[in-house]
Parts: C-alpha cells; structure tokens; sequence
C-alpha cells in the first residue's frame, strides 16, 4: 500500500481542486425571502422581470412586443418617480451595412453634478426567445438598482440608465447612443448587464481602457465577486459582441458583466423567466448595486491602468500590474533553475532532458486518447451536439479519456525517469508555455504562471537538504503542485464546457493535456492506479455505447433547428431550408426529399432544402429616385420598402456594381463585405421605405440587385415539418424566417 500513497495525494489534490472549481462555478449570491427596502431583492427583482415581459413571447426590435415592453419599462421607470425620455432614432452598425429603427429608454438620478455613471442593459430579444436572461434579468436587476438609488439619493455624481433597443441585430441602439445622444458628454463610467444563459454567477466580463481604478472598486465592495481578466483576452477572438463594444470604442473606462450558465436556453424559448435562477438575479444586483453606490461619491475622472486579475472561490483577488507578467515569469524561472543547481548530483541533464520529453510525449498521449475517444462517441452518436439531452457520456468519453492517456503514459514514462526528471521535466514545459501569454497577451497570464509561481517555490523548498531524501515530502509538495494547477486548468476546462458546450469539445483537451504533464511524478504504479485505470477505461466504453440509448435531444435540450420559407417571386417557386448544425430530423426527412442548396443570404454556406408550395405575397421593392452620372461615376437614390411590412428588409449588389460609397436612411455606410459584393439590411423600415444613396461605377450594362424582406412566422404548409420538429426541436437565434425575394435592374 505504500507504493500507492504518491498517487492517493494525487487524487486527493485533484478532488479538491475539482470541488473549489465546482464551488465557486455555483451561483454565489444568496437569495434572501425578506429583504429591507436598502437591500437588493431577487424576488422584487423577478416581479418587476414578470410584469416587464408580461404574457409575452419573443419581443424583437420594432415588433408589437417589443412596443409593449418598452412601455412597461416606461411605466415602471415613473412609478419609481423619474422622469424618462425615449430617444427614437436611427442606429447603424460601426461597419454600416445594417441599420434600424430603434427606441432608447432613458432616465437618470440626477447628482450635485451632471457627469456621472451610465447604467446601460438592453431590452430587446432576438425573435426566437422569450429574453429572460438575454436581457430581461439586466433590466429588472438595473430597476431594482434603481428604487434602491431613487430613494437614496441625491449623490455627488449623476447616475444616468439607458435601456437600450435593437442589441440583437448588432447592437443598433448603443450605436445611435453613443453616436448622437448628448449624455456621451455627460458619461464618465459604463456599467453594462448581459445574460446569454439562465443561471450561474454574473462574471466580471470585460473592462474598458484605463479602468484600473474601477475595478479595485469593484473589488473593495463586491461581497460575491467572480473575476478573471483572462476573459478580456479570450472575448477578443470571439464573434460575440454587447453593448459594451461602443463604450470600449468610446473609450470609457467602465465593466461589462454577464452570466452563461445553462446556455442551451440561449437565444430559445427555454430562455423564461421560470427556468431563470433567481440566484442569477441575486447576484447581478449583488455586483451592480455596491459598486454604483460606491462610484456616485467617487471621484470618476481618476483613471488608471488595468491590471491582471482573478478571483479565488468568489473571495479573494489575485492581482498584479501588466508590466509585472514578464518579472514573475522571470521570477518563476529563476525558482526553478535554482532547484534544479540544488539538484544537481541527483539530477543529469540528460535525465533533465527525458523529463521535459516525456512531458510532451504525455501532453500528446492525452490528446491522441481523448481525440480518438471522442471520434468514437461522434460515430456512434451520428453528430456532435452542442447541448445534448444527457451531457455525462461527453464528459465520461473526454475526462475518462485524458485519464486513461496519463495514466497509461505516466506509469510507463515515470518508471524510466524518476521522480525529479518527472517533476521538473513537467513544470519546465508548463514554464516555457507560460512564456507566451506573459509576453503577447499579460491580461491571461494569471492561469499559468499562478500555479506556476506556486510550484517553483514549492520545487525549491522540496530541493532543499534534509528535504529531497523524504520521499514523503517529495510527494506531498508535487501533490500541492498539481492541485494548484488543476485548480486553473479544470477552471477552463469547465468554463469551456460551459460557455460552448461539446461542440468545441477539443479546447478541452489542452488544460487536461497540460495537467497529465505535471502529474508524471506521482503516477506510481499500484493497486489504486489500477483500480482508476479500470475505471477511466469503463467510464469512456460506457460513455461510447450511451448514444446508443441515450436520446441526444429532450425538451428540456432540443436540437437548435430554424425552419426557413423562401419564396422566389421572379420564378413564382419556393423551397424550405432548414439551418441547424445537426443532421435534419427522421420526421422531417420522411416529408420530402431534401438536397444541398446554397442558402441565397449567405453565399458561403449550403444548407438541407426541400421543395415547397409557392405562397404569392407582394415582393420587396425598389424605386429609383435619382439616377446620375458625375465624374465617371453612377449617383443613385433608391427607396427601398417592404409592401408585406416585413420586420427586416435588404438590398445585395454585386461585386461588379463597384459601390465606392453609400448612405441608409441618411447615415454614411462602409458598402463591401467579405464577398466583394454590397449587402445592406434595415430593421422596422418604415411603411413608406427607406431610403438608400450609392455611388457606383458608370456602366452601360443595367445593375442587378438581389432584394429580401423577412418576417419571423411561416405559412400554413408549414404545419407539417413544424409537427416533425416536435419539442425535440426548437428555433434559435431569428428563429423561423419566411422571406420572399426578388432581382431588380435599374
């Protein structure tokens, strides 16, 4: 039994490390039945959520529900006893090919001076949800926030709302916000609410430039505060946008926060108020309402350099200046190679050598095992699914996996090495990974050189005299190590899951693959190893064989499926497609015979399409206004207008139009996309059109445009496939689009 205690500390580090990471994953706000009338309440918060959306469903910008929102927000506001104005306007994307009606809802606590801090959430939802937590909890925590305020004040700063319109369709009202309205003078800090989810903690997301001192504030009265600033570099690289982006755009210094658990309610119509968390709630207030209260008084002109930081177990901060990355690096460094001078009668370097190679021959087992599991469980499953109905054979076949991969790898390659050529061999290779995000990207630093930093004090306190020989010691300290890793890199490990669900399941590998490279030491052959291996080893085969008679979809996680209605009015014919990342349902494919289409909005994909029933609606429509020719070039006006009063209508014009300039609705746009060619789209145009000025090259040959207006329904013959898609299957995103379309020359 004594050979297996080195493995035993193993697991006892990873268990524990696992349940911090569980821990603080939960949502960490309590919920109280009786709060004071100074104290955030998730339950008022829900009540003001329910009387907010009503019995409505989805409530997309310029839609008859999104009018009553907005006119329940407007009544809530002025029950609360302040003034509001609406700022109805045009907004337009900072890249101008899509615009739209919007309808900003404003109001403020006014302070003893007119600057002050802009509360910004936004109210619209996409066509498909209900927009509980995208955005409605914002909206009722920032009212709640609001009563609270009201009844405090006055303050030294101005404390300004907008609940903003139109963020779904690229963040039209923020742009019109901070684009035209007179509070950009007035602004100081953004706080920004989003949700993308139904439950867990509100994550401090991102921070505008110089928030520095901001976020110390936050840190000083957040009671719950969930925090990494790994996040602002990951979110870079993401498509994924908020109202944020204009305030980082702007240049403010301000905190954008948001909460993903549960995201296959996402952008669906599981995203309701009752499959909202009120602990979410809790915890947006928990985080808003200390920090505005602190920010009223404060001096908000002071600006400060951003920093790395995170939080530990929703507690304590870890934290340091951007320029000291490199320094601790270096530190680290130095910790290390001054543990292996120590150790340099036990340790050749040679044997050094075969450390840092069996490390990444044990970074590379883990992946070529989890990989070739998870092809597995994707062969037998028929598709991978982002949200499958029972996540845990996903989990079994990828951690099973990565278990199998070290173990097997591990007990072999330790043999050979040893447990200092393992040890440092492993921590080596974490250290020259750890190099990367220190020099080009400091702000996620902190998830490898923490553990990092940890483990060469420690390596240098086990290389000591009297210390090394102790094969107990020995074990114990490689044991802090590796907990102390596993902490950070089952973090990612779980927030990917999370936030992208199984989809991307190979950005998991990478933090499991890394931590099998640290636990070389301690993987000693012996009973317990055995006994896990085996384990591991049923795990991944039952994981592989579930699919079998695990369903992959329920109604409680259905397959993202959109049903679109597509009727070409020139050729009188029309066809379905269906958009979703899995394979059309059984139900459905009995209904017809579908083929590969390119799907005529989107040049660079093809989707499922089947034949359909052509349903005669008024085409969209363009009118040219003014037709000139100046300086070699072609000056057009054109009124673009929706006769079915669609929600959403849009203009394509080929690469060979040459559009060298443009304007929407009187609003100068950027008119080439990737494709070369121009599209454009406006949202709730108005019943007399909108109108569209290009410059394009002189030509003798006519221009053809390619013109769409989408509502967010389907006609009767729909019925069927809509009874096929069942509850296993709903709409995401736009949901389902019936489009009629039409080619013009002019």
């Amino acid at each position: 039994m004594r050979r297996d205690i080195p493995f035993v500390l193993l697991l006892a580090g990873l268990f524990v490390a696992a349940l911090a990471v569980l821990t603080e994953q939960s949502t960490p706000a309590p919920v109280g039945d009786d709060a004071a009338d100074d104290v955030f309440s998730a339950a008022r918060a829900e009540e003001r959520l329910r009387d907010l959306l009503g019995d409505e469903m989805p409530h997309p910008v310029g839609s008859p529900a999104n009018a009553r929102v907005r006119n329940r927000l407007i009544a809530s506001l002025e029950a609360l006893g302040l003034a509001v104005a609406v700022q109805r306007t045009v907004g337009c994307t900072p890249e101008g090919r899509v615009c739209g009606r919007v309808s900003n809802v404003l109001t403020e606590i006014p302070g003893e001076q007119a600057s002050g801090v802009l509360l910004m959430a936004h109210y619209d939802s996409v066509p498909a949800a209900p927009g509980a937590g995208d955005n409605g909890a914002a909206v009722a925590a920032l009212l709640e926030v609001a009563r609270i305020l009201r009844a405090e004040a006055p303050y030294r700063n101005s404390i300004l709302f907008a609940f903003t319109d139109g963020e779904e369709p690229l963040l039209l009202g923020a742009q019109a916000l901070f684009d035209r309205h007179p509070w950009t003078e007035r602004v100081e800090a953004v706080i920004n609410l989003e949700g993308s989810g139904s439950s867990g903690p509100a994550n401090l997301l991102r921070v505008g430039p110089d928030s520095g001192a901001l976020v110390r504030t936050f840190r000083d009265v957040a009671p719950f505060p969930v925090a990494n600033s790994i996040v602002q570099e990951l979110f870079a690289l993401l498509p994924n946008n908020t109202d944020f982006n204009l305030a980082l755009e702007g240049g403010y210094t301000g905190i954008d926060f948001a909460f993903t658990g549960d995201r296959h309610h996402y952008h669906t119509r599981l995203d309701s108020v009752d499959n909202l968390d009120p602990g979410t709630l809790q915890h947006h207030g928990e985080n808003v309402l200390p920090l505005v209260r602190a920010l009223a008084n404060a001096d908000l002109a002071i600006r400060a350099d951003n920093f790395v930081f995170a939080t530990v177990l929703n507690r304590a901060w870890l934290s340091w200046p951007v320029g000291a990355s490199i320094p601790l690096a270096v530190t680290a460094v130095g910790l290390l190679v001054g543990s292996i001078v120590l150790l340099r009668r036990e340790l050749s370097w040679r044997r050094m050598l075969g450390g840092v190679v069996a490390a990444i021959a044990m970074i590379v087992a883990v992946i070529l095992a989890a990989a070739a599991a998870l092809a597995a469980i994707d062969a037998v499953a028929g598709t991978r699914v982002t949200w499958p109905a029972n996540p845990w054979p996903w989990r079994l076949v990828i951690y099973g996996s990565a278990a199998i991969g070290s173990l097997a790898a591990g007990s072999l390659i330790s043999l050979r090495l040893g447990f200092w050529a393992a040890h440092l061999g492993g921590w080596c290779v974490w250290m020259l990974i750890a190099l990367l995000p220190a020099v080009l990207a400091p702000l996620a630093a902190n998830v490898l050189l923490v553990p990092l930093l940890v483990s060469s004090i420690v390596t240098l306190v086990m290389a000591l005299p009297g210390m090394r020989s102790r094969e107990l010691v020995r074990s114990i300290g490689a044991a802090l190590c590796i907990a102390s890793a596993g902490y950070w890199m089952l973090s990612i490990a779980y927030a990917t899951e999370v936030t992208t669900g199984f989809t991307d399941a190979e950005a998991i590998y990478a933090p499991l693959a890394l931590l099998g490279a640290v636990s070389l030491p301690l993987l000693k052959r012996g009973i317990v190893l055995r006994a896990v291996a085996v384990l591991a080893g049923l795990s991944v085969f039952a994981g592989i064989i579930a699919p079998f008679g695990v369903p992959l979809y329920s109604p409680e996680r259905p397959q993202h499926l959109n049903l679109r209605y597509v009727a070409d009015a020139d050729a009188g014919e029309a066809f379905w497609l269906v958009d979703s990342p899995n394979p059309v349902p059984a139900k459905m494919r009995a209904l017809g015979n579908f083929v590969s289409r390119q799907d005529p909005e989107h040049e660079d994909r093809r989707l499922p399409a089947m034949a359909a029933p052509y349903v005669a609606l008024p085409p969209p429509e363009l009118t040219v206004t003014d037709d000139a020719t100046r300086a070699g070039q072609r000056h057009l006006s054109v009124q673009l207008r929706s006769p079915r009063l669609a929600p959403v209508v849009k203009v394509r014009l080929p690469a060979d139009a040459a559009v060298s300039a443009a304007s929407l609705a009187g609003h100068a746009l950027r008119p080439s996309d990737a494709h070369g060619s121009a599209t454009f789209a406006f949202y709730d145009p108005p019943e007399a059109g909108v109108r569209l000025d290009l410059v394009v090259a002189a030509d003798e040959a006519p221009l053809i445009a390619e013109l769409w207006d989408s509502s967010y329904e389907l006609p009767d013959a729909g019925e069927e496939l809509l009874r096929a898609r069942g509850a296993l299957g709903t709409p995401i995103h736009h949901g389902d689009v019936w489009t009629v379309r039409r080619r013009v020359e002019f």
